[in-house]
């Protein structure tokens, strides 16, 4: 979901303020016509002044409509998706839980077993290369072994003569 907002208050509020402000000026200027009598000139200039008062007065009023629009209008977008043979979902039951609960121990177990059988295949190659030298090497340590100890009497047999 997309939201978008923007907070208008204070230009809603400076605008208010600047009309209001246009209006008692133009309500000066227009007392000021009633009283201004004699030269031409001083009622055209007086005028002038009223129709750039009028002018401001309508062009705040035209952002205050257009900030009132912009207050009031608001777009919504729904996307809706229909899934055929939906069924919602349901609280289990006891029954239904421990049944549950035994078939996921089910696969647990089953995963263990082939995690194990993928180890004992990964180690295999291993043992093949492995193993054979080991083999030798047992080899040559006990064929060492009874060289230097067949030699040497038991010591068993030495105190039993002695005894």
């Amino acid at each position: 979901m997309q939201e978008n907002t923007k907070d208008v208050t204070a230009q809603y509020v400076d605008l208010e303020a600047r009309i209001t402000n246009q209006k008692r000026l133009e309500e000066r200027i227009l007392s000021v016509l009633d009283e201004v009598k004699g030269k031409i000139n001083d009622v055209l200039q007086v005028e002038k002044e009223l129709a750039r008062v009028r002018e401001t007065i309508e062009r705040l009023e035209g952002q205050m409509r257009v900030l009132k629009d912009k207050v009031t209008m608001a777009t919504l977008t729904v996307h809706v998706r229909e899934d055929k043979d939906y069924v919602p979902p349901q609280a289990l039951s006891f029954g239904d839980s421990i049944g549950d609960i035994w078939g996921k121990s089910i696969d647990t177990l089953v995963a263990f077993a082939k995690s194990v059988v993928l180890v004992l295949v990964a180690i295999f190659p291993w043992l093949l290369v492995i193993l054979p030298p080991l083999y030798i090497l047992y080899r040559l340590v006990r064929r060492w072994i009874t060289k230097r100890f067949a030699n040497t009497p038991p010591i068993l047999a030495e105190e039993d003569k002695s005894a």
